[in-house]
């Protein structure tokens, strides 16, 4: 996901995948650190927990969709999950 959004490049060195930190992916970070700060020093113990449950159960769902018989039900997920992704990308450039 960080390269789709830019932020990342990788690359195959000895069989294993190399990344590599981008301009914008220094600038999203710059920019990002006090947030990061606060969420590991503060009480957000529990934002966390729920965004990761949040996730599992994303998660959970594409995977049922992703191995539905029908084809039509699998595009659709995907392109779900593809506008989700695109959508979040958004939120944190803003």
């Amino acid at each position: 996901m960080l390269e789709d959004g830019g932020f990342v490049t990788s690359e195959q060195v000895d069989g294993k995948r190399v990344y590599t930190i981008t301009e914008s992916g220094r600038k999203l970070l710059a920019e990002r650190g006090e947030d990061s700060d606060a969420l590991s020093d503060g009480g957000t113990g529990t934002e966390r927990s729920v965004m990761r449950d949040s996730a599992f159960k994303f998660i959970a769902a594409v995977r049922q969709g992703v191995t539905h018989e029908d084809p039509r039900v699998r595009e659709q997920v995907r392109g779900i999950v593809d506008e989700a992704r695109k959508k979040i990308y958004k939120l944190l450039a803003e």
